[in-house]
């Protein structure tokens, strides 16, 4: 087994959430730099640090009695940040690191250490502590700084191609792992942006538009074909839907009996079915970001919920995998810092998908209301997200511009802590949180 290194840097020791995390830790060993130790003592004559060094002292002390306390002298520099990158391209080739830290600064020097082709690096593992105390990825807590875009930009040519497209009483031929059959296809019963839905035996088939069949779609349709993905509760390419020419149209998928979330919306009352939903969504989507799979186009038309209230993410087609991007999006569930651009020519960033995560939990919680629709603007709902311009307040109290009606007794009906991160995530643009923190918030609801 690989022997792993926990290093603890100056802002994480100074975090009461900290020092929650090593109380319960089953961690024997936390390693400290002599240069943080410095640090805290040069905070020493600047009041405002008070509190903050009295937390540093607790947790010190604490590892120091439980004899689990290593301090690392480094003479090279006299800055913490310095010592442990330094010591990152020493230790990392031989052990696994876990890194703790608040800094995002370092948290991004760090992450450039790990793509560092010249040393073959062990694992580099770069967390923080949530206030839970349970440790979460530093830089998708901090997301995004307010109107930076850090998506990769790309080129793409949307090369439309020119075949026939099947209609109902055409056939086609459905090529899966195990088979190659000829089906007629059904009357369509769904309509989308991209395509039809047809429906056979256990099936669901998509076929692309005319004017959205490009060479980059039915590329990525063999990828996901090719891949062979499973997932729980995401409708993944199980086949490959041919015309009489034998070129690629569309594609199949295991049929979900569900109406769209949108659809329950209209409908839902019961909180205790709201939370079901959410968390489900949240539960499933953690399992996309485990995988670096983005939904890209996340809104309540392509979430299928039972009457169960188990769910089923559709239109894999558009999620951003790999190189592969997502083109399509919503107005109302584009990130600030992409406002008036072209979403579907960035690779986007993890964070980037956070924010419009929000925006969704907010509206299954509150029956479908966005959080920010007002009662009176000059604004579009474009320009009040891009602004940030969210009209509910902490303590529950009406604002002006607070929607008529029931929202904002919703609102105060939900807990404070949930109001709380709300409020953080629909007013401060850097805070995004992931999947797994809005979880967290919802077991206690």
């Amino acid at each position: 087994m690989v022997q792993k290194i926990v290093v603890i840097d100056t802002c994480a020791l100074m975090n009461q959430n900290t020092l929650k995390f090593i109380s319960k830790s089953n961690i024997s060993l936390f390693y400290v730099f002599e240069e943080s130790l410095q640090e805290l003592k040069k905070l020493q004559s600047n009041g405002k640090f008070l509190d903050k060094l009295k937390i540093a002292s607790k947790l010190l002390n604490f590892l120091n009695k439980k004899n689990k306390l290593i301090l690392v002298n480094s003479s090279a520099t006299t800055h913490a940040d310095a010592a442990i990158l330094s010591r990152v391209h020493d230790g990392a080739i031989k052990k696994d690191m876990l890194i703790i830290t608040d800094d995002k600064n370092l948290a991004r020097d760090l992450l450039k250490t790990k793509t560092c082709k010249s040393v073959n690096y062990r694992n580099i593992y770069i967390k923080k502590v949530d206030e839970f105390g349970d440790l979460i990825d530093t830089l998708a807590y901090f997301g995004k700084q307010k109107y930076v875009k850090e998506g990769i930009k790309i080129q793409s040519s949307k090369t439309i191609i020119n075949t026939s497209i099947p209609e109902e009483n055409d056939k086609i031929k459905l090529l899966s792992k195990e088979k190659e059959i000829d089906i007629i296809l059904p009357q369509s019963l769904v309509q989308g942006g991209e395509g039809k839905i047809y429906f056979h035996e256990d099936l669901a088939i998509k076929i692309f538009h005319s004017n959205k069949l490009t060479k980059e779609k039915v590329e990525k349709v063999k990828f996901l074909f090719n891949k062979n993905m499973s997932i729980p509760n995401v409708a993944t390419v199980n086949g490959i839907i041919l015309n009489e020419t034998n070129e690629i149209v569309g594609y199949s998928m295991n049929k979900f009996h569900g109406k769209t979330l949108e659809r329950v919306l209209l409908t839902l009352k019961d909180s205790h079915d709201a939370k079901e939903i959410a968390k489900n969504i949240l539960v499933t989507l953690n399992k996309l970001h485990k995988k670096n799979i983005l939904m890209g186009d996340i809104n309540p038309n392509n979430i299928l919920v039972n009457t169960n209230n188990q769910i089923c993410l559709i239109d894999i087609d558009s999620y951003q995998i790999g190189n592969y991007p997502c083109y399509v999006f919503k107005e109302e569930f584009l990130p600030p810092e992409f406002s008036g651009e072209n979403i579907g020519t960035y690779l986007r960033d993890i964070s980037n998908e956070y924010f419009p995560i929000s925006i969704l939990l907010f509206k299954i919680l509150m029956n479908g209301k966005h959080p920010y629709d007002q009662r009176q603007s000059d604004k579009t709902l474009s320009e009040r997200i891009e602004t940030l311009d969210f009209k509910y307040s902490i303590d529950g109290k009406e604002l002006e511009n607070t929607p008529k009606g029931i929202w904002n007794t919703l609102w105060n009906q939900l807990p404070e802590y949930l109001r709380f991160h709300f409020y953080k995530a629909f007013t401060q643009n850097e805070k995004r949180y992931t999947c797994e923190f809005w979880l967290k918030l919802l077991k206690n609801l």
